[in-house]
């Protein structure tokens, strides 16, 4: 950049800011000086202008050849990302639903064998008359209302030699019929589908709800 040119324009600025300083209405005269100098600040302007284009315009044009340049071999690599993200999100996926089948099944068995507990002791409860093994079976049930609430836990990342390979679900929507959507969750609530996938909601008439994959990758 010109480093003399872009001096010149400062310098001019500060003699015009002399001048602003000084002016003061008073008079037809004054009025006719502050008309003369309102334009030209108006020419210092459209110059300044002129100047910076002048010295812009070059780099916008090294700008542009460079992006000509470089995009091409971005937009490819970003589209193999893509390609492999889907890859390692659908086999990370299918690991995760087999996890989950695993784990409900594991959960299932223990809530079943819990029940089976809770029975036997309500019914020696009941042929002894027993509040102790009342109090057995109740806390029995505790530990089934409890292993119902903890959330089903599954392995996201894949370990590697060098990269650690893993997946972030989070829940997303699409509308599929407007009509069909209730109320609360229209265009005029801004914000309440979100809110409500934030907040455990799974199923809203008209919209599709699902789990989406975001790959990670980190050394």
């Amino acid at each position: 950049m010109e480093t003399t040119e872009i001096e010149v324009v400062k310098k001019e600025l500060s003699l015009i800011e002399k001048d602003y300083n000084a002016i003061v209405i008073t008079n037809t005269e004054q009025l006719n000086h502050a008309g003369e100098f309102l334009y030209r600040i108006k020419e210092y302007i459209k110059n300044a202008n002129a100047q910076k284009k002048k010295l812009i315009d070059p780099f916008k044009l090294a700008i542009e050849n460079l992006e000509s340049e470089l995009d091409p071999a971005i937009d490819k690599a970003k589209l193999m990302k893509k390609v492999y993200d889907e890859k390692i999100s659908t086999y990370q996926m299918a690991i995760i639903a087999k996890q989950r089948e695993e784990e409900t099944a594991r959960k299932m068995a223990e809530m079943s064998r819990l029940e089976t507990k809770k029975e036997e002791l309500e019914t020696a409860a009941a042929e002894k008359n027993s509040n102790v093994l009342l109090d057995e079976a109740l806390k029995v049930e505790n530990a089934q209302e409890k292993l119902m609430a903890q959330p089903i836990k599954v392995q996201s990342t894949v370990k590697g030699d060098f990269v650690n390979t893993g997946i972030r679900i989070t829940w997303d929507y699409e509308v599929i019929s407007e009509e069909e959507v209730p109320r609360e969750y229209c265009n005029s609530s801004a914000g309440k589908l979100r809110k409500a996938l934030n907040d455990g909601v799974r199923e809203i008439k008209g919209v599709r709800i699902f789990e989406k994959a975001n790959v990670t990758s980190r050394t």
